[in-house]
């Protein structure tokens, strides 16, 4: 599959994407949620998958986020005011917009904090310096 996500690299918020061959190996994934299989029979895979990327890759990073504004949700202040978990509340809605996803009803900000109480401790600095088996959470 392709992992696509924001990154931290060099003080700068950037949009990645890469080739994964399993999910479980990854060293930064702290929640796999099924939002979706992706079922359309109107259009090619290639051609769903190409209308993903493209409006994955074309939401703003940094501490404009339509996440952060829209629910006064801060990013982790060490980058920037701005994290992964605030970008993808921007996907969701973003694909949700342009109907790559049903959402079933649900809001953004439901999914969001549905997801974010199945990732970890209410409050994650209490995290910081655990190791989880080759990662530490810094």
């Amino acid at each position: 599959g392709t992992l696509f996500h924001a990154t931290y690299v060099d003080s700068n918020w950037v949009f990645e994407k890469r080739v994964i061959k399993d999910v479980f190996t990854s060293k930064s994934l702290c929640l796999l949620f099924r939002i979706q299989t992706i079922t359309d029979v109107t259009t090619s895979l290639s051609e769903r998958y190409l209308k993903i990327e493209k409006v994955l890759s074309a939401i703003p990073l940094g501490t404009a986020s339509a996440e952060s504004i829209a629910s006064g949700k801060k990013g982790n202040p060490a980058l920037g005011g701005y994290d992964c978990v605030l970008w993808t509340g921007d996907a969701l809605r973003a694909l949700s917009k342009e109907g790559l996803i049903d959402l079933q009803g649900q809001s953004v900000d439901s999914v969001m904090d549905l997801a974010r109480s199945l990732a970890g401790p209410e409050d994650a600095k209490s995290m910081v310096g655990k190791d989880f088996g080759g990662l530490t959470i810094m």
